[in-house]
């Protein structure tokens, strides 16, 4: 299997991309509380770890394969009460450090309205610029994981389950 490169500029355009549709994004109304997002022990990274990351999160069993369902969140797709959302790796942002940014996305993304409900399998054709991985440190002691680019999200949920969704675009 050959290895792509892709330049820092790519990934900081596409960054900048995906950043203005979740920023913009059309959120579901929900009364989930946001979970604490803990930054301080971010490890800046490049695309090829967080692409491994993302093939090491489990591996899916496809029992349930598709949840769909109006209005489902991040959030509701995770099971469980999250307690902290803590960021173990990102690309760094081109201007340097951004912890800020980072949260400001995870913010929207875990309240953003699921595309077309989620799969146990990536089923989207377009290419995948994960940025920042994360923890998810459930309420109950679980833990689970969270993969996102601003747009396309992996999760191990509370039950173990493997997700993959994208999320609904900006409101035009």
């Amino acid at each position: 299997m050959g290895r792509t490169r892709v330049s820092s500029t790519t990934v900081a355009v596409v960054l900048v991309f995906l950043e203005s549709l979740v920023l913009g994004q059309n959120r579901a109304e929900t009364k989930t509380e946001m979970p604490k997002i803990d930054v301080h022990s971010v490890e800046w990274t490049q695309l090829q770890w967080l692409n491994q990351g993302v093939e090491q999160i489990g591996k899916p069993t496809c029992q349930n394969s598709r949840v769909s369902k109006d209005d489902l969140t991040v959030a509701d797709l995770a099971g469980g009460k999250v307690a902290v959302i803590r960021v173990t790796r990102a690309l760094r942002p081109k201007n340097g450090s951004n912890v800020k940014q980072i949260k400001e996305i995870l913010k929207k993304v875990w309240q953003g309205k699921l595309l077309e409900g989620a799969d146990c399998q990536i089923l989207w054709s377009e290419v995948t610029f994960w940025s920042i991985q994360s923890e998810l440190e459930f309420a109950d002691g679980k833990e689970g994981a969270l993969f996102t680019d601003g747009l396309h999200v992996a999760l191990r949920a509370h039950d173990g389950a493997i997700w993959f969704s994208r999320l609904m675009p900006a409101a035009q």
